[in-house]
């Protein structure tokens, strides 16, 4: 008989990594791919090289905290100082602080803050995917213990997005959540996104 456990979270670091990829992004068109600016909106004054520098040091950090699950114990000032051990110059510095300062703003806003927002993955819906997944393993020995960690955009740099028992999944990537956020209802295509997005990174 299988054993399954499910917590989520939304953890600061991974999404601070995102609001500065998107300021790169921002900053330089060939990078974004697109002209569509993306949240926050912002750009960085810097150049194009110092940009493309960042943009492998934000890769590594992401990698890392994703790989080995430690997302939960970084936060945006230690991942400003391990940007700095890498890239160098007042510029870059002033530049870090000034967006830390504007994504902790946004972050910690109790009416319209990052954290709330990305607060989907409430106990109600929770337990539904719980009882998807341990359906799915109710022939199956597995234990498994699972971290979902909610992040508010896709990371273009980079497509590793778990490791064992650990699940990053942005919202962008998920149906429309405004009538589940007005009246407590929950759709059912978010509930199969994210099962099937579970079942894939589980190899069930």
């Amino acid at each position: 008989m299988s054993n399954l456990t499910i917590a989520n979270r939304s953890s600061e670091s991974l999404n601070y990594i995102i609001y500065l990829q998107n300021a790169i992004l921002n900053t330089d068109i060939e990078l974004n791919g697109t002209s569509h600016r993306k949240f926050p909106w912002v750009s960085i004054d810097l150049d194009k090289s110092v940009l493309v520098e960042l943009q492998h040091v934000l890769i590594n950090i992401w990698v890392d905290l994703v790989k080995n699950v430690r997302a939960e114990d970084a936060g945006t000032q230690l991942i400003n100082l391990e940007i700095l051990n890498r890239v160098t110059g007042d510029k870059v510095k002033a530049a870090l602080e000034k967006l830390k300062a504007s994504f902790l703003a946004w972050w910690n806003d109790p009416y319209i803050g990052g954290y709330n927002k990305l607060n989907y993955i409430d106990r109600n819906l929770l337990n539904k995917i719980y009882d998807r997944v341990k359906e799915k393993l109710n022939h199956s020995e597995a234990t498994i213990s699972l971290v979902i960690d909610v992040v508010f955009d896709v990371p273009v740099f980079d497509t590793i997005m778990n490791s064992r028992n650990y699940v990053v999944i942005a919202i962008a990537e998920l149906p429309d959540m405004r009538l589940f956020h007005d009246s407590g209802y929950i759709d059912e295509r978010l509930i199969l996104k994210l099962v099937e997005k579970i079942y894939n990174f589980l190899e069930i």
